[in-house]
């Protein structure tokens, strides 16, 4: 699991790289949400969220889920700049 992932390595962040995600806001948002969530309540392996959304503006629009009833303690939205 990521979560074995992740303590066998010792690692201090991950990066999923959406770029290419082939559904809709919604269902991405929802995917990213659990495995947020579940990452969470696995004994604390996160409590910090980055989001780095693209120029895209479907996929820029996602940034508004994270921000309702959020169970993290930060969310960075992080915005690159060209």
């Amino acid at each position: 699991s990521l979560t074995s992932i992740i303590r066998d390595y010792n690692l201090d962040s991950i990066d999923i790289d959406y770029e290419h995600f082939q559904f809709d806001v919604d269902t991405f948002a929802e995917c990213i949400g659990q495995l947020l969530t579940t990452l969470k309540k696995n004994n604390r392996v996160i409590s910090i969220a980055s989001i780095a959304p693209f120029d895209d503006a479907q996929v820029q629009s996602i940034t508004k889920h994270f921000g309702r009833g959020c169970p993290y303690n930060h969310v960075n939205f992080q915005h690159p700049v060209d």
